[in-house]
């Protein structure tokens, strides 16, 4: 596997645009995305994620768990295809025709990020694709960054539990372009995602040209006022810039583990990407290569690791036709 070559790059501020957070702070703008949200049934998404979680860290079996596939056909469905698939049926095992026996094999971690996977896709809405874009392209990106951020923080720090899971992180930190994509398609979004195409630019550059504001501001916002956990807030509105300075050791070893997981997404090409030409580019990882201490072997390693990861995604069922919702845009 080819990766670029480390060569001086000029970063991004590491500060938040004040000018730009006045923007954000027009209710004509912001209350407008937050009463669609509300409208649509999605502000609570977030807070269902976050509880998923909780309960993946569960050594009994969750109830929760077990209530929510209960609910949702399509769930179980993928849930059973998943654990009856030949990653999970060794030598002599029978195939599971339960919810409750489903679980068991999965264990609750890997059932709450399979619930988690579920739920977020009901934040993507159909509208036309452009080019490698779509909603499917974003959602399986935003899966594929959750897998690598919960393999790298595993492999880098072991058991230890950091304030916010490392999965759901890289689930929802471009929940913002999601939003841009279900509620502003036709107000200067499908032409930032064109403009990114064409240009093989990072998506954020194109959007401030076009929208005034970034994915990042977006997402922020949202985050919120879904009153998500400071660290996970700050890690979403700020994901595509250096790491902030003053901040805790947990909320430091997750963007960085976020930051390389949202790259190795881009240069193993699964899902959308929106750093255009800058994945050819180790530079902007700097910061990130040195505070993990990942050198060439070790990024190798986690390549493979992670590719490996993905098949057997694949092979499980994880992927099928994304049901998406209506655009309300």
């Amino acid at each position: 596997m080819k990766f670029p070559s480390l060569i001086p790059w000029k970063h991004r501020a590491g500060h938040i645009d004040t000018k730009k957070m006045q923007t954000l702070s027009n209710p004509v703008f912001l209350e407008t995305v937050l009463a669609k949200l509300e409208h649509e049934g999605l502000a609570t998404i977030p807070e269902v994620l976050e509880r998923l979680i909780r309960e993946g860290s569960q050594t009994d079996t969750s109830p929760t768990l077990q209530n929510l596939f209960d609910m949702d056909m399509a769930a179980t469905c993928r849930l059973l295809r998943v654990a009856n698939s030949s990653n999970y049926i060794k030598s002599g095992k029978h195939h599971v025709n339960s919810i409750s026996d489903a679980i068991t094999r999965l264990g609750n971690r890997r059932t709450a990020e399979i619930a988690c996977s579920i739920t977020a896709g009901k934040l993507f809405c159909q509208n036309p694709a452009l080019g490698g874009y779509s909603a499917t392209e974003l959602w399986k990106h935003s899966v594929g960054v959750a897998m690598i951020s919960r393999l790298i923080y595993a492999e880098q720090y072991g058991t230890e539990c950091p304030t916010t899971d490392p999965y759901l992180a890289g689930l929802l930190h471009d929940i913002g372009i999601a939003v841009e994509h279900g509620f502003f398609y036709h107000q200067g979004f499908a032409e930032a995602i064109q403009n990114q195409m064409t240009n093989n630019t990072v998506l954020i550059d194109e959007e401030q040209k076009v929208m005034g504001l970034t994915h990042e501001d977006v997402g922020r916002e949202v985050a919120d006022h879904c009153h998500f956990s400071p660290d996970l807030t700050l890690l979403i509105g700020h994901h595509h810039h250096r790491c902030p300075p003053g901040q805790g050791r947990d909320f430091q070893r997750l963007f960085h583990v976020l930051k390389m997981a949202d790259w190795f997404c881009a240069v193993l090409e699964f899902g959308y990407s929106d750093l255009g030409a800058e994945k050819d580019n180790e530079s902007p990882l700097r910061e990130s290569l040195l505070y993990l201490n990942l050198d060439l072997e070790k990024i190798e390693q986690f390549a493979r690791l992670a590719l490996a990861e993905i098949k057997q995604m694949e092979r499980s069922g994880w992927f099928p036709v994304l049901h998406l919702r209506e655009s309300a845009a």
